[in-house]
């Protein structure tokens, strides 16, 4: 399974990205609202876990 990870906080952003790496799960963590948005144009993700409070666009937005 494919997931898009949006955290803009670095300990906890590496923590959740590696614990679903351990999961056998492929993630690809962004750090940025904006980022995001234009991350799911370009490629598929079967889940997206999105922080609410993110910089430039925030998670209520994308």
């Amino acid at each position: 399974m494919r997931l898009l990870l949006v955290k803009d906080d670095r300990m906890m952003g590496e923590a959740v990205a590696a614990a679903l790496q351990d999961a056998a799960h492929a993630v690809d963590w962004l750090r940025d609202g904006q980022v995001a948005i234009d991350a799911r144009i370009v490629h598929h993700h079967d889940i997206v876990l999105l922080d609410r409070g993110l910089p430039k666009t925030d998670g209520l937005q994308v």
